[in-house]
């Protein structure tokens, strides 16, 4: 962590830490002790096991921490832990566009990029949307990333692991949007050649919604 507070960033995501069994108070023993090894304020990734309301409250009354990167596809869950919580965190939607309405009328205050990644329009769009409380316009434009979003759902060739392309999904999308994302990091698996097409037809039909919706 000192290189980081060496580089001058203004906070730091922590994910959970890999282990196959976890312990709500571990948990919380452990991000106190981070916040004790830095100045930097830290935003907890609260993901890949289902945490307690009690627990997300004491997550939130740590002082360093000052957000909250929720990605668990359980709206009951978060609307009970921001009301439960400190009034002072920020609360991260970390599904993406499919969840921004949801979680939005729960109480978070932004949302993880899916195909906002390669085309930052729609995340612009969303967002101000959503800040303006125009529900019906901010419906429009989740329901326009849903496919390619499904699509980064699914397992790929000769894989059984759900949400297995997700990565290489968002890095066909930058190439369909003439950027560069690099190759991915093992153990992950590049798209075959059949995903590969499906990305470009689903990227064309994103590029015609948002035409019709933003341009």
């Amino acid at each position: 962590m000192r290189a980081y507070d060496e580089e001058g960033v203004d906070a730091m995501m922590i994910m959970p830490p890999d282990h196959t069994y976890i312990h709500e108070q571990g948990l919380l023993q452990y991000y106190r002790e981070l916040g004790s090894a830095t100045d930097r304020p830290l935003v907890p990734y609260v993901r890949g096991f289902s945490p307690s309301t009690s627990y997300l409250d004491e997550l939130t009354r740590i002082d360093s921490v000052v957000g909250i990167k929720y990605a668990l596809a359980d709206t009951v869950t978060l609307g009970a832990g921001i009301a439960a919580g400190d009034d002072d965190i920020v609360w991260v939607d970390g599904l993406a566009e499919p969840y921004a309405v949801a979680y939005w009328a729960e109480g978070v205050g932004g949302f993880s990029a899916g195909v906002s990644n390669f085309r930052p329009e729609i995340g612009l769009e969303l967002y101000d949307a959503l800040s303006a409380g125009n529900w019906e316009r901010a419906q429009a434009l989740r329901d326009i990333c849903l496919p390619y979003q499904n699509f980064r759902d699914e397992r790929g060739d000769e894989n059984e692991i759900p949400g297995a392309i997700s990565i290489p999904a968002v890095k066909a999308g930058l190439a369909c949007a003439g950027l560069h994302g690099g190759p991915v990091r093992e153990p992950i698996r590049s798209l075959s050649s059949a995903d590969r097409r499906r990305a470009e037809e689903l990227y064309a039909e994103l590029d015609e919604n948002i035409e019709r919706l933003i341009d």
